[in-house]
């Protein structure tokens, strides 16, 4: 350990997938600990959503739980099957094995013969005749072909989507008027500026066309959308009305649907893929998932009521009217059956063969035909779903007899149907009931055990049989999987399950509610699923739907408002809240405006501000929950009575919950003053979604004067976030939030906090960081902290058209005005020229664009092709003023004006007549045109009107906050994580915006793609902005000094004299500034000396960005999720592809018979001795995820070497054929578990272990400031760009073959040499890109270079060992903390 005497500086720049850090003293001297120069990177793979793997976790539990009832199902049978034919279970086990095992008994399946089985499957061509046979005919069957039909009825039992008792349920009822009812309802609060409005009096026509038999599907769609839309004398509102009404049309009959359309919503057109999809589509529920969350209850509803439409809809056409299910799919049996004979004539007739052959092929992938000629049609068409199939028929068929029935057939959508669809989702497990009560009633005669009553007494009304009770009962979502945490703990080591339980012993469908506390597990559930506060650590947030949450969705946009230009006033927000929003269930801006007017006597209103900014023509906000109360009429006055307040939240948040009406209306009757009526009333609510804030920040925190944040929003005018950064409420806050992280581990802060996992992830490893650099410094903490969390600025592929579709809706509002002289219409075609051709990209032509084709201190028109030449981009407020190169501080202008302008503010032009006054307006007038039409935002035209002499208070609080104050929640979780663990240590959170500035003064040139040293480096500017800012402003470290905020509040004159004293706001100007730029930086102002800027600063960041090492350490990781990739492939025979190498699905399931997997994916990795006759060798073995739950058990037993051994000795000994290797006698593991990123030494090899066959760089590379400068493309006009890209070349070559000998596996080194010259041909900008490629394949990571240009056939870095990874006896592996200033290296020969 290395003893640190003096007070010392930890910089930690965080990043999602990377922590640069740093410990310097208070002189910006970079320590040494360990021995080691303290400063480098650590590196980590990004935290991401569990989604995929619940998703994976949800199939499996609905798989097991039906292989769980159809045991019972045996069981229930095994007696009396017994006595009938002892070996039909085991009959049935085999089934699933092909006639090719050699390990099948038997080749009979339902009966001993084959035989019987033939005539068996001759008599009942499917499952649903013997289905419909054994309801329908009076006689006793085979107690064999009763199984198999309840067998199919429980293990495809159908969705719980209805709740219509079984004895009422009608399959064919289509309630159009219900539905058309409920969107109007819907649609009236949405509040939409043109009222939406569906025809309700032609619903009975439209479910006669919906059943018709005989109107083509298209020829529907026509009718039914002019029967639904609504007219009205209103251009605009009829072509609505018709559009939605088309839209939701196309929606029953499973047509693609224009899903914004529906709900009058604005989008992009590079999102219409998220908005645009058909209802029948395979993965709706997925694409569902996509776009609900984004919507407000009315639109989550008016998609809800189309959806169950639409399945009535596609339920209607599966069973046919006064039919079981099974005597429907007899049916479409026989039609199909028909159709076959149809399309067999017209593949005979057809004289052309090659369509003849499309017609045949096309028909063995529709049915997935195993003994046509499956793979030749794999190959022509992949995949055929029936829109496909259809339109292949329609373009291939003759014009026979029967080709013209056929196409006849299509345009009804009845050609070819099949029984087994996706579509079949809809089928409700009533049908299934219905069918199988009928079984029961007809054969229990002859076999009565069929009839045993159901257990579940509750039950017997809707469930008479104990068989129903496998069709109708599922375990609620809300109690999970069937495990208790402690036993899952115990069994698997995981710990994600919540159920409790009553009583031990087996859990059955009809013991459920003896052996499960429902209660407890809901409430257990609650727990988990809701999301918790962003400001408040731990605290549950409130639902969407919350009578407070919504009073204060509503307040707070009140307090954004402004009508006529004015904050609303206190007295008029309140009039306005009690006497509008608590009597409507929705405000629009004309209601309010309409209210202002009749009662405060206004002439003119208008109203701006509002959240919705596509049209402000609405609240976002509502008290939608007060009002549906109100209106019910149940609750009488205790609505409003704050007595009541408590459990009416509780009802709502309960209704959030519980879906599950049962224990819902359980809950409700935990409620005393509830009566039978009110409770009847209430469990028929549904509320849904949640909110992002808690009660207790709401109302649980009070500043000085001993108000809340409900009460400042209600006798006040500021909204939310003005209260929220309050000292008071700051300091409240995190008081609030320090007693949480000292009473909490930090995992269950992770936990429960309001954050992405990626940054959940970060946290934890800068917490790891940060706790390994304080070890090193003998335990000793830092004073201070300085972090910083790096926004990485991703280039996105569709920024040009992001922009492009902001800036048109702009322009469309300024030609809405025709007098309007702003925007030259020509202006509008260079738009589309423009985000075609990508130049939105660049800043300059986005502000040519923003400010309608005009300079912006002048308002003359500026020529497109002189941009790049006469125009340069200023700061409004100039950097000597405040740092801000946000687009709210630049503009585009003339570069003679922005040289005159220098560091004055253009509030001097102001008062100018724009364009030489043939506009007819000054300056000023014209930025205020461009803030009208959402050109520039409201923050923009503030900084062009401000008067440098008129400063408010506020304004300089605002400046100051936005310079000093970091917002980001992961830096504040950082830092309320960091000051509980390290109380002693202040906490400096520097501005992003800073780094980058001091990193642009001094050329500290930053390419990713060179090394990982640019996270130290980053942290090391991090601490010298951070100790720069509190040595010089110690007047202002309130609002940079984690926690100080306090000083603040409980002495205001303080916080008064820091804004007095200052008139400018860029705090790091003395380090930027370069004209006349004093050496000796003094405290402000005046005070002592504190730095000197050359050689305190600049000197020591100079000197470290030339360091030709630091340290970095890498995460290690293991694998246990994904076992193969998940799409499971044919036998080769049956396969498009012949040279797979395919994974059993299953033991003893051999690929040449069954398929399988592709790409085994090992858990880690192991190391091996391997003797051979004459030598040893040492090698990397993959230990495969498929022996991970078998090694885990063993490590808890002791056994993990023997049973690793036993895992390892096939891969090891045997070959692909199974036979012992030559030359190989045994072999001993001398590590027996190793992680990828593992790191190697092995002679001057430096690499990591990307798998058992492929290693990555894991040297740093470092060039030199001018090629830095090169490879980031900062030249300059004088520069011989060419030539300079080919000395880059050179040293990049240079520096491979000095220190990168692990380039030699492909021959890298010799190909960068042979491909010199072809590079040294290539025009500039493939000299560029081709760089970034060598310097990819070069980065020690897994990314590779594309290098075909200069000669490369194989991804350059792309370092595959296909025999395996060999190490010589020197190698050794290197162990490093999170920080690497502690290592370790062992030998591998010596273990």
């Amino acid at each position: 350990m290395t003893k640190v005497n003096k007070d010392y500086i930890v910089g930690l720049d965080i990043g999602t997938d990377s922590c640069g850090w740093v410990a310097t003293d208070k002189k910006n001297n970079i320590l040494k600990l360990q021995g080691k120069t303290a400063i480098g990177s650590r590196l980590f793979e990004e935290g991401h959503s569990a989604a995929d793997r619940r998703t994976f976790r949800g199939t499996r539990r609905r798989l097991n739980r039906r292989k769980w009832r159809l045991k019972f199902l045996e069981e229930i049978f095994d007696p009396y099957m017994t006595k009938v034919d002892p070996y039909f279970f085991a009959r049935l086990r085999e089934s699933g094995l092909s006639p090719k095992d050699s390990t099948k008994n038997t080749q009979a399946i339902i009966f001993p013969t084959p035989k019987d089985d033939s005539d068996f499957y001759y008599k009942y061509h499917t499952i649903y005749h013997l289905r419909q046979a054994l309801m329908s005919e009076d006689k006793k069957f085979d107690l064999r072909e009763i199984y198999l039909a309840i067998h199919h009825i429980v293990k495809y039992r159908g969705n719980f989507l209805q709740n219509t008792p079984v004895k009422s349920f009608n399959a064919s009822k289509i309630n159009v008027k219900k539905t058309i009812k409920a969107l109007n309802q819907l649609y009236a609060g949405s509040s939409n500026e043109n009222q939406i409005e569906l025809n309700i009096e032609n619903t009975s026509k439209i479910e006669d066309i919906i059943r018709s038999k005989t109107t083509f599907k298209m020829d529907k769609a026509k009718q039914i959308s002019k029967l639904l839309a609504m007219s009205s004398e209103n251009k605009d509102i009829n072509k609505q009305n018709r559009n939605i009404a088309k839209q939701i049309t196309n929606a029953i009959l499973g047509y693609k649907t224009q899903f914004e359309t529906i709900l009058s919503k604005k989008i992009d057109k590079n999102d219409k893929a998220t908005w645009e999809f058909k209802l029948s589509d395979a993965d709706v529920d997925d694409k569902l998932a996509i776009l609900l969350p984004d919507l407000n209850q009315s639109e989550q509803g008016i998609i809800d009521e189309i959806k169950q439409l639409f399945s009535a809809v596609t339920l209607s056409d599966i069973v046919d009217e006064g039919k079981t299910l099974s005597e429907s799919m007899i049916r479409k049996y026989n039609d199909h059956k028909k159709d076959l004979k149809l399309l067999k004539d017209v593949v005979r007739s057809q004289k052309d063969k090659d369509k003849a052959k499309r017609l045949s092929l096309a028909y063995d992938l529709y049915v997935n035909n195993q003994h046509g000629k499956l793979l030749e049609a794999k190959k022509a068409f992949k995949v055929m779903d029936k829109d496909k199939f259809y339109k292949i028929v329609k373009n291939n068929v003759d014009d026979s007899e029967s080709a013209k029935t056929i196409l006849k057939e299509i345009e009804l959508d009845s050609f070819m149907p099949k029984q087994r669809t996706n579509q079949n989702g809809v089928i409700p497990y009533q049908l299934h009931q219905i069918e199988l009560d009928k079984i029961i009633k007809n054969q229990s005669k002859y076999y009565p055990f069929l009839a045993e009553k159901n257990p579940v007494i509750d039950h017997q009304k809707q469930a008479p049989y104990k068989l129903d009770e496998l069709v109708r009962f599922r375990v609620p979502y809300y109690v999970g999987p069937m495990i208790t945490a402690t036993d899952q703990e115990k069994t698997s080591g995981k710990n994600f399950a919540w159920m409790i339980r009553k009583e031990q012993g087996q859990i059955t469908p009809w013991n459920f509610e003896q052996k499960v506390d429902r209660m407890a597990s809901a409430n257990k559930f609650i727990k988990r699923m809701t999301t918790k506060d962003t400001y408040l650590l731990g605290e549950d947030v409130l639902p969407a739907n919350s009578l407070l949450y919504q009073k204060f969705t509503v307040l707070n946009e009140l307090n954004n408002i402004r009508i006529n230009n004015h904050r609303i006033s206190v007295d008029v927000k309140q009039d306005v809240y009690k006497n509008l929003f608590k009597k409507y269930k929705t405000i629009s801006s004309n209601k309010l405006s309409n209210y202002l007017k009749n009662n405060y006597n206004l002439k003119f209103v208008k109203i701006t501000g509002l959240s919705d900014k596509s049209n402000n023509s609405k609240f976002n906000s509502s008290l939608a929950t007060y009002y549906q109360l109100k209106h019910l009429n149940i609750l009488g006055d205790k609505i409003d009575d704050p007595n009541y307040q408590k459990d009416l939240e509780h009802i709502i948040e309960w209704s959030t919950v519980f879906e599950d009406k049962s224990i819902y209306a359980a809950k409700l009757k935990t409620i005393d003053w509830l009566n039978v009526e009110q409770i009847k009333a209430l469990s028929n609510l549904r509320y849904q979604g949640w909110g992002r804030l808690s009660h207790k920040l709401l109302t649980g925190l009070h500043d000085k004067n001993g108000q809340n944040i409900m009460e400042k929003l209600w006798d006040s005018q500021k909204n939310f976030m003005q209260i929220v950064k309050e000292p008071d409420f700051k300091a409240a806050i995190e008081k609030e939030n320090q007693s949480v992280v000292k009473a909490t581990d930090t995992e269950d802060i992770l936990a429960d906090a309001y954050t992405s996992p990626a940054n959940k992830k970060a946290i934890r490893q800068v917490i790891r960081v940060a706790d390994d650099i304080v070890k090193a410094a003998s335990g000793k903490a830092p004073s201070q902290f300085a972090i910083e969390f790096a926004r990485e600025s991703e280039k996105n592929p569709k920024l040009s058209q992001i922009r492009g579709s902001k800036l048109r809706k702009s322009y469309e509002k300024v030609f809405e005005n025709s007098a309007n002289k702003l925007v030259d219409v020509s202006l509008k075609e260079e738009l589309d020229n423009s985000i075609k051709s990508r130049k939105l990209v660049r800043d300059k032509y986005f502000l040519y664009f923003m400010q309608g084709g005009r300079d912006a201190y002048t308002g003359e028109r500026i020529n497109i092709d002189e941009v790049d030449t006469k125009y340069q981009i200023d700061h409004i407020l100039p950097q000597s003023f405040i740092k801000d190169d946000s687009f709210n501080n630049r503009v585009l202008t003339l570069a003679k004006i922005n040289n005159e302008k220098s560091d004055r503010l253009p509030f001097n032009y102001s008062n100018r007549p724009a364009d030489k006054g043939r506009l007819g307006m000054t300056m000023h007038q014209m930025w205020h045109e461009w803030l009208e039409s959402g050109l520039i935002s409201k923050y923009k035209y503030r900084n062009l009107i401000l008067d440098p002499n008129q400063v408010s208070k506020y304004q300089k609080s605002g400046f100051i906050n936005r310079q000093l104050v970091e917002t980001s929640q992961i830096i504040k979780l950082v830092a309320t994580i960091l000051q509980a663990k390290y109380p002693d240590s202040e906490i400096i959170v520097v501005k992003a915006g800073y780094n980058h500035a001091l990193r642009d003064r001094l050329n500290l040139y930053k390419n990713r793609e060179v090394n990982d040293y640019h996270h130290a480096i980053d942290a090391y500017l991090t601490t010298i902005c951070g100790n720069f800012l509190y040595q010089v402003y110690p007047d202002l470290r309130p609002f940079f000094v984690y926690g100080q905020f306090k000083k603040f509040s409980s002495n205001p004159d303080l916080e008064k004299q820091a804004l007095k004293k200052h008139k400018k706001f860029d705090f790091i100007w003395p380090l930027l500034k370069k004209k006349d730029a004093p050496e000796e930086i003094h405290q402000f102002k005046m005070g002592p000396v504190v730095f000197h800027k050359h050689e305190d600063i600049f000197n020591k960041l100079r000197r470290a960005y030339t360091f030709k090492y630091m340290l970095v350490s890498r995460e290690v990781t293991t694998r246990d999720q994904e076992m193969f990739k998940m799409t499971l492939y044919p036998r080769a025979d049956h396969d498009i592809k012949k040279s797979r190498k395919l994974i059993p699905k299953s033991k003893n399931m051999p690929t040449n018979i069954y398929g399988g997997y592709t790409s085994n994916s090992d858990a880690y990795m192991a190391l091996v001795k391997i003797k051979k006759e004459r030598s040893f060798i040492y090698k990397i073995i993959g230990v495969p995820m498929r022996a991970l739950s078998k090694l885990k058990l063993a490590k808890k037993q002791g056994k993990y070497d023997q049973v690793l051994k036993d895992v390892l000795t096939p891969i090891i000994m045997l070959d692909k054929n199974g036979k012992t290797k030559r030359g190989i006698e045994e072999f001993r593991i001398l590590k027996g578990k190793i992680p990828y990123k593992q790191i190697v030494l092995d002679d001057e090899k430096k690499f990591m272990l990307g798998s058992s066959t492929y290693v990555y760089n894991a040297k740093q590379l470092t060039l030199s400031n001018e090629t830095m400068r090169i490879v980031t493309n900062n030249f300059t006009t004088k520069d011989d760009r060419s030539n300079l890209l080919n000395q880059a070349y050179d040293e990049i070559l240079e520096k491979v073959d000095k220190y990168l000998p692990l380039y030699d596996i492909n021959s890298f080194r010799n190909k960068l040499h042979k491909g010199k010259d072809k590079f040294s041909k290539l025009n500039i900008k493939e000299k560029e890109a081709t760089l970034v490629e060598i310097l990819n394949g070069l980065h020690d990571n897994s990314v590779m270079g594309k290098l075909k240009n200069i000669g490369f056939s194989t991804a350059f870095g792309q370092m595959q060992i296909p025999s395996g990874i060999t190490l010589s006896p020197n190698a050794k592996l290197i162990y490093q903390s999170p920080t690497g200033l502690f290592e370790k290296r062992v030998k591998i020969s010596e273990l």
